[in-house]
């Protein structure tokens, strides 16, 4: 299976030769040619894209970091400035980020040895319909012509991987193509008569819109327990969209708009029968877990495939939410 991006970033900086640069703009439309990375000696390497990764300390040096709205602005601050004094060898940025003037002439004023833009399919038409602001990697690499770029995507067909090449200015780059097939990619039965038993936790709303592979897994006698930690919404997002609304003065009130659960409720044990499963309705109390689960348990081990609707109270705590609530307060 091909590496993940910031794996791939990360023993690029850690394994190129100090005196090879990338010496034309590259479009890949796969993971596997990342190898055409190259990171000169203490310079950075500027990966653009919506993953970010933790602070990385490698004998004794802090030698990659992430800017994302999620970081404190003072702390921002220092990381930007000890990027510009070459700090680091990685520094992931998201697009958000780099619609920022200051950041922008932070870069300017950095030895940058690559741009490399991850999920470049989003500089597309639908892509920056989701994330406008990557339409900001095609004017920062106005601003910094001479730095040489790749473009990383997995999902790019023939016109989106021309739209692309058009809005970063990369007319004459070399493009390595290959295939949707994944051959390298399957599936298989890990915990097959190994004597464990099979789990999936899963929240309501990911259930929902899967249900349907509970009849795959009793089609092919496939045992398995279903646990659904079910909060009657897809909180997650409940608490984006009041952050969108709080930066965009809507009322936060109507976070739940299209996101609650309820209403009628849904009711996973009778979707989990449709399929074929044994569904054993909603528990609400604490005493009843144990009892429910060894019934359950039973099941599976019959061969059958078990869902057990556990109902949660919505909401994360207080410390969760105010970190995904952080720079919106009034």
């Amino acid at each position: 299976m091909p590496p993940c991006p910031s794996t791939l970033y990360w023993n690029v900086a850690r394994v190129a030769p100090a005196n090879r640069t990338v010496k034309s703009p590259t479009f890949v439309s796969t993971t596997d040619a990342g190898s055409m990375l190259r990171v000169k000696g203490s310079d950075t390497l500027c990966p653009l894209g919506p993953g970010v990764v933790d602070d990385w300390d490698f004998h004794g040096k802090r030698i990659r970091t992430f800017v994302n709205g999620d970081v404190d602005y003072r702390e921002r601050g220092r990381r930007l400035r000890e990027m510009r004094a070459g700090r680091y060898k990685l520094a992931y940025f998201t697009p958000e980020q780099l619609a920022r003037n200051h950041v922008r002439a932070v870069l300017e004023q950095t030895k940058v040895s690559v741009l490399a833009i991850d999920e470049a399919h989003c500089v597309s038409q639908w892509g920056h319909d989701f994330r406008p602001d990557y339409l900001e990697v095609a004017r920062l690499r106005e601003r910094l012509p001479r730095v040489p770029l790749v473009a990383l995507t997995a999902t790019a067909d023939p016109l989106t991987r021309k739209e692309v090449l058009g809005r970063l200015g990369l007319s004459s780059a070399q493009v390595f193509a290959s295939s949707f097939d994944r051959p390298n990619i399957k599936y298989e039965i890990a915990l097959k008569d190994s004597g464990r038993l099979p789990i999936a936790i899963c929240g309501d709303g990911d259930f929902c819109m899967g249900v349907t592979a509970l009849w795959t897994a009793v089609h092919y006698r496939i045992p398995l327990l279903v646990v659904v930690c079910n909060n009657r919404s897809f909180f997650n997002d409940e608490l984006h969209q009041e952050r969108v609304a709080r930066i965009r003065n809507r009322p936060p009130e109507n976070r739940w708009i299209g996101q609650r659960i309820s209403d009628p409720e849904i009711d996973c044990a009778g979707l989990a029968a449709a399929q074929g499963a044994v569904g054993f309705e909603p528990v609400t109390r604490t005493a009843d877990l144990v009892p429910t689960f060894e019934k359950a348990i039973a099941a599976v081990e019959a061969g059958q495939v078990a869902v057990v609707d556990v109902r949660v109270e919505p909401g994360y705590s207080a410390v969760a939410t105010a970190a995904m609530l952080r720079g919106t307060e009034k």
